[in-house]
């Protein structure tokens, strides 16, 4: 009799889950679809995937996620850049030399032939230095002995070859060399002061006579010390008293390359 009383006095409830569970059950089954969405639209990253994962778990378990996705844009629009082929020195040395090679004898070639139209062949000696092209005039046409002023042949002479130097652009370097002999003049303690005042007296006159553009000449005196030929006969000692023009191809201090005048 008891017990029936106790079954009669328990609420009568109807069967199943709350009515909540329902709701929560929806929004979990969009939350799974929303990250399955993501997931199928990105490539897979091992890093994304375990973020996704436990931020997925710990929206299940009922717990606030930390972390969903770290928006990185940048990242992803990143194109995987080629890995740079190192080219060996040796061959980059090689290449540079060769075209050095090339630039000095396109520029020793139309010297020689500007020479040539001038008639000035055998007057003239041109060859190749490291540096450009060297023209090379004897002391003998240009300058009397221990003097710098410019002889009246030496003046036709240049005048010839203002031509050659008006086709190109190139600077020109104006040498002027001695032979060992010693000079102790009141003008010319030594023969550092002859080589350079007879270069200075070839530049004066490029520019004072012919409009040589200023700029593009230099004068260098060297003094005994760079001979062509050993200084023990008369010949030899004439060969190393000369004035050189050196049609600079590449400059030292800048590493400019010229060309030849429009």
């Amino acid at each position: 009799m008891a017990r029936k009383k106790r079954n009669m006095e328990e609420p009568e409830g109807k069967a199943g889950s709350p009515a909540w569970m329902t709701t929560f059950s929806d929004m979990m089954t969009l939350l799974l679809t929303f990250f399955i969405l993501l997931y199928s639209f990105s490539s897979l990253d091992a890093e994304k995937f375990k973020l996704v994962a436990a931020s997925l778990q710990s929206v299940l378990s009922g717990n606030p996620a930390t972390i969903i996705f770290q928006n990185d844009e940048a990242a992803a629009d990143q194109v995987p850049l080629e890995t740079p082929v190192e080219v060996p020195r040796q061959e980059v040395v090689q290449a540079d030399q060769w075209q050095r090679e090339q630039e000095l004898l396109a520029m020793y070639e139309a010297v020689s032939e500007a020479i040539e139209e001038r008639g000035l062949k055998a007057e003239l000696e041109v060859t190749v230095s490291t540096r450009g092209i060297l023209v090379n005039i004897s002391e003998a046409v240009l300058f009397d002995s221990g003097r710098a002023e410019i002889k009246v042949e030496g003046r036709q002479l240049l005048d010839l070859v203002a031509g050659v130097l008006m086709t190109f652009e190139n600077e020109v370097e104006v040498q002027g060399h001695t032979d060992n002999r010693p000079i102790n003049t009141a003008r010319y303690p030594t023969n550092w002061e002859l080589s350079v005042d007879r270069a200075v007296s070839v530049v004066r006159y490029m520019t004072d006579v012919h409009g040589i553009t200023p700029g593009r000449l230099k004068a260098a005196g060297y003094g005994e010390f760079r001979p062509v030929a050993p200084n023990n006969t008369a010949e030899n000692r004439a060969l190393n008293r000369r004035v050189n023009l050196l049609i600079i191809v590449e400059d030292e201090e800048t590493g400019g390359a010229y060309g030849a005048a429009d």
